[in-house]
C-alpha cells in the first residue's frame, strides 16, 4: 500500500479518468472546483484517484479501499455518493448489450407513466430476446474467477452498513439539443403571483438560508466565485425562494445542472420554468448545462426540457461519512 495525498497538479490523474464524460470530474481535472486524491508512492503516476466535489466522489484506477475510507481535512460532510468506474462502465456495457440485443430481434419495451401524485414508475422488459445483465458481461470479459478487488468491495470494507446501492440516471451529452422557442413559451408562461431571477448577491444569501436551496449555491464557497464561474435563476413568491435551478458545480465550457423546489410548492411547474431559464441562459453564455438524474422524476423533467436518457448506473451512498 501506498499513501494517499492531494494530487497538486490534478492533472496527473487524467489517464484515469480519460473517457468518463462527467463534469464534475472536468471541474477536479482543471482545477476550476473540487479536488483529486491519489494512493500511490507520490513519485510516480498514481495508480488510484477519486475526484471530489460536494456530496459527489468519483473512484478510478485500481481499487482501494485506504482511499475509499479516506477523509478530506477538514471535511465535516456525513453524506456521500460515490460513483466507481467500473460500475459506471459496467452500466454502460449493459446498456450496449441491450441495443445489441434490440438489433438481434430482441425488442426492448419501456413504460413511463405519470401515476397519481407526480410518481414515475419505469418498466423495461425484453420481448424474444435474452437479457445481458452487467455481470454476465463482466465474466465474458475477465473470467469467472478474476482476482482482485472492486471498487464497490472497497467502499463495502470501508464503510459497511452505512452503505446504501443506489440506482442514478446518465442524461446524453448533446450541445445544441434543445428547443429554446419552446423554453422561451415556458419561460413566458409562469404565473404573475411568481417572479422569476437570475440569482444576484442578494438571492445567493437567500439560497444560503434554507437546507432545500443551499446546494444551488453552496459548492462556490463566496459570491464572488458563484458570479465568476456560477449561474442560476430562481423563483420568488413575494419575498420568499421557492424554486431554483443553478449551477451545482462549474468547469471550463460548462456546469452540472442542480434543481430544487420547496416542498410545498412542488408539483406547479416550477422546476420546469426554473430549468428553461437557466438553459437559454447557458446557451446566451455559450455554456452547456450537463445534467445528471438522482431520479426518475428528474429524468422525466430533464426530457420534456429537451435532453435525452442515456443509461442508469450503481452508486453508492454513504450515510454518515
Amino acid at each position: 500500500m501506498g499513501y494517499i495525498y492531494k494530487l497538486k497538479n490534478p492533472w496527473e490523474a487524467e489517464p484515469l479518468f480519460a473517457g468518463w464524460e462527467e463534469t464534475m470530474i472536468d471541474s477536479c481535472l482543471q482545477g476550476v472546483m473540487g479536488e483529486i486524491y491519489a494512493a500511490g508512492e507520490g513519485t510516480a503516476a498514481p495508480r488510484s484517484a477519486k475526484a471530489v466535489l460536494g456530496d459527489f466522489c468519483f473512484l478510478a484506477g485500481e481499487p482501494d479501499v485506504d482511499l475509499v475510507a479516506h477523509k478530506p481535512e477538514g471535511s465535516d460532510r456525513d453524506f456521500g455518493i460515490m460513483v466507481p468506474r467500473d460500475s459506471f462502465e459496467a452500466s454502460i456495457r449493459e446498456a450496449w448489450g441491450l441495443q445489441r440485443g434490440q438489433e438481434e430481434g430482441g425488442e426492448i419495451t419501456a413504460q413511463r407513466e405519470w401515476q397519481e401524485g407526480g410518481e414515475i414508475t419505469a418498466r423495461r422488459e425484453w420481448q424474444e430476446g435474452g437479457e445481458i445483465t452487467a455481470q454476465q458481461e463482466w465474466k465474458e470479459t475477465v473470467g469467472e474467477d478474476s482476482p482482485g478487488i472492486t471498487w464497490e468491495s472497497a467502499i463495502r470494507r470501508a464503510y459497511g452498513h452505512r452503505v446504501r446501492q443506489v440506482t442514478r440516471y446518465a442524461i446524453k451529452k448533446e450541445p445544441g439539443v434543445w428547443d429554446l422557442d419552446r423554453l422561451r413559451r415556458a419561460v413566458a408562461g409562469l404565473s404573475p403571483e411568481y417572479r422569476l431571477s437570475l440569482i444576484d448577491g442578494e438571492l445567493y444569501r437567500k439560497c444560503l438560508e434554507n437546507p432545500w436551496s443551499r446546494d444551488l449555491v453552496a459548492q462556490y464557497g463566496s459570491y464572488e466565485r458563484f458570479r465568476e464561474w456560477g449561474l442560476g435563476a430562481v423563483i420568488l413568491k413575494g419575498q420568499e425562494l421557492v424554486a431554483g435551478a443553478s449551477s451545482y458545480s462549474s468547469y471550463r465550457g460548462g456546469i452540472e445542472v442542480e434543481i430544487d423546489t420547496r416542498e410545498d410548492q412542488r408539483r406547479k411547474g416550477l422546476a420546469y420554468v426554473c430549468g428553461a431559464r437557466l438553459i437559454l441562459e447557458c446557451c446566451f453564455r455559450n455554456l452547456y448545462p450537463s445534467w445528471d438524474a438522482h431520479n426518475l422524476w428528474s429524468v422525466a423533467l430533464a426530457e420534456k426540457l429537451g435532453y435525452h436518457f442515456a443509461h442508469s448506473y450503481t452508486a453508492y451512498e454513504i450515510e454518515g461519512g
